[in-house]
């Protein structure tokens, strides 16, 4: 079975994605979760790679963490029933060809695994380095080995439920990353009713609350700035020549919806509070070339509507959308019902030549690559009265599945 994903979004509900044979990236949207490919150019918070090994986790940002099955990472080589965030959707990664680890030294991260492949790759390393491999996977796993006793011993000794070595093993916790571990043998030392034992304890939660809440605040930031590289990228297509009435509508509009999912998280940090008022300086601009005083127009609406085909799986869906509402309000505007047409002649082409192109990715053996980019146009790009196009495609896709 190929390797998939369940995503499931705050209400509940549930989806497969299954994964493409090359990279993925994962942005949070409207309460859900988009998983696009590599030649997307929209911005996202995760990727997944394929590796010699199977599939890894990493954050998009350099430097940022990621947080699978509760430890927090650099990155993560992703093994079945590992589960992560995005935004508000929980995702769960599946794959027979990649069983869950039974047991894992704690605080144990991917991005410490050895390399010995990238060594394997090339045939003319020195004699000095070949020699030197095994030596250095002594000494990682001497370092593994040694952890885990000392970290049994600690074990063994919350079992005499002294206070101050629980408070020791604690701080262990702790200091590996093991916070709701670290939290409930604190809870378990201060039960003696010792009150040094308890002060300790009290000064180690605040420095569990102060980590936490820093890791939150550093996880919003992130998202933040990754969604806020899609203001200057729009600015470096529609103005270059400078903002005009149209984009600077468009342009408004993103900002103001950037600021409301973002600002309230944000504000609390110095970074976020630069990252916040780039954004506004960003919207006052727009907001001096929008002419909001006076009402929308036709052009207004086209540019709105044509701006969201600009990615690589076109947002037929939210651009039909916005060129319709318009048409409903303004039945006489001639060039916006004209392009209303247009838009959809345009957009049953684009979906009959993607229907053509992914039936020959199913051809050539590619059913997981095909079911991810047949995802990704169903939840973008495919209207109602188009989806009879996509029908024998769909079946195709369904079969694929069930025969695995």
């Amino acid at each position: 079975m190929a390797a998939r994903l369940e995503l499931t979004d705050a209400t509940g509900k549930s989806r497969w994605v299954e994964l493409a044979a090359g990279a993925v990236t994962l942005r949070a949207a409207d309460g859900g979760v988009e998983v696009v490919g590599a030649g997307d150019s929209r911005v996202g918070e995760l990727r997944i790679v394929p590796t010699r090994a199977g599939m890894r986790l990493e954050p998009v940002r350099p430097g940022a963490m990621v947080e699978v099955s509760g430890q927090r990472l650099f990155c993560k080589d992703l093994v079945d029933r590992d589960t992560f965030c995005v935004g508000s959707c929980k995702v769960a990664f599946r794959s027979e060809s990649q069983p869950a680890l039974a047991a894992a030294a704690p605080g144990r991260s991917s991005h410490h695994a050895p390399r010995a492949h990238a060594a394997a790759a090339s045939r003319e390393r020195s004699a000095r380095e070949r020699s030197s491999k095994p030596l250095l996977v002594s000494l990682v796993s001497l370092s593994i080995v040694s952890a885990i006793v000392v970290l049994r011993w600690l074990d063994s000794a919350t079992s005499r439920r002294d206070p101050a070595e629980l408070l020791t093993f604690a701080r262990i916790q702790f200091e590996s990353g093991q916070y709701d571990r670290a939290r409930a043998t604190l809870d378990e030392a201060v039960r003696t009713g010792d009150l040094d034992i308890r002060a300790e304890a009290d000064r180690v939660r605040a420095r569990l609350d102060a980590v936490e809440r820093e890791a939150i605040a550093s996880l919003s930031v992130s998202r933040a700035r990754q969604a806020e590289e899609a203001l200057p990228s729009f600015e470096d297509r529609y103005a270059r020549q400078g903002l005009m009435r149209p984009a600077a509508r468009e342009l408004l509009r993103m900002c103001d919806a950037w600021l409301a999912e973002h600002e309230a998280r944000i504000s609390g940090s110095t970074d976020g509070r630069a990252l916040v008022a780039s954004v506004r300086t960003r919207r006052d601009n727009a907001a001096a070339k929008a002419e909001l005083n006076s009402p929308e127009n036709a052009a207004d609406a086209i540019f709105a509507a044509r701006a969201r085909l600009r990615y690589v799986v076109r947002e037929y869906t939210a651009a039909v959308a916005r060129i319709d509402a318009f048409v409903a309000s303004h039945p006489d505007a001639a060039d916006a019902v004209k392009e209303a047409a247009a838009i959809r002649q345009e957009g049953k082409a684009w979906i009959e030549t993607q229907a053509a192109r992914i039936s020959k990715v199913i051809d050539q053996g590619e059913a997981a690559r095909a079911r991810g980019e047949f995802a990704q146009i169903e939840l973008y790009a495919l209207l109602t009265e188009w989806e009879p196009i996509f029908a024998p495609l769909k079946a195709r896709l369904a079969a694929s599945l069930t025969t695995k």
